[in-house]
């Protein structure tokens, strides 16, 4: 299946065709050092980009995390069948917040529709913790959970585009992903250590609570308050 995607990939990518952009020259050219930090420094001082960067960055380290917890998951419940399945809840969890939830919701605004995906996805990881023993209810609530986190994917690079110039936007993507990236392994290779110390339905709940905070993070803050201002179509 990888395989006959890669190839729809090929195929679909090919049909593309772009004009190659004129070549400016600048008068003074930077160093490619200072090139990279202009992305970081634009992170930094934007308030909502770093709020977004910032909820990106925790969120994949626990995501490392539940890669190794997932497993945990599947012998808690009997064995491998069971990690397949709860995997594939996530898969068609996130397919359908992007696509089905994400429709139904476009008369609400951006705010409204991303805060809904924030409370979604925290309310259905705590409900995770309470339903840890009966597998389909579990499964149930931990896809609708990922319904939530599908509904909130959609939103998060649109509004990094709609908040930086065209200009920079290359670095500033750059380094969001860089930052971004890093953290999920650091997460995996973290919580692999701990899941001996961890209950598991203790890290579904620091899980649950990480999305709580980020949550609230975003209901509070005032640079958020505006992005129903940013052009994001």
């Amino acid at each position: 299946m990888d395989a006959a995607t890669f190839v729809v990939t090929v195929a679909t990518f090919r049909r593309i065709k772009l004009a190659e952009p004129r070549q400016q020259h600048t008068r003074e050219k930077s160093l490619y050092l200072n090139q990279i930090l202009v992305g970081f420094k634009i992170i930094s001082t934007d308030p909502l980009l770093h709020l977004l960067t910032f909820a990106s960055v925790v969120m994949n380290f626990f995501f490392g995390g539940l890669n190794t917890y997932v497993v945990l998951f599947g012998r808690h419940f009997g064995g491998s069948i069971y990690y397949g399945i709860l995997e594939s809840m996530s898969a068609v969890g996130i397919l359908l917040g992007m696509t089905v939830v994400y429709r139904q919701l476009k008369k609400l605004t951006v705010r409204q529709s991303y805060l809904i995906g924030n409370f979604g996805r925290a309310l259905f990881m705590i409900l995770t913790v309470v339903s840890y023993n009966q597998f389909w209810l579990f499964a149930i609530i931990y896809l609708l959970s990922f319904v939530f986190q599908g509904l909130t994917q959609v939103f998060e690079t649109p509004m990094i585009q709609a908040t930086v110039g065209s200009d920079q936007l290359g670095k500033v993507m750059t380094c969001f992903y860089t930052l971004v990236s890093v953290t999920l392994p650091l997460g995996s290779l973290a919580f692999s250590f701990l899941a001996d110390r961890f209950d598991l339905r203790l890290f579904l709940l620091l899980f649950a609570l990480f999305y709580a905070g980020i949550f609230l993070l975003f209901l509070a803050s005032h640079a958020f308050k505006k992005v129903d201002e940013l052009q994001l179509s």
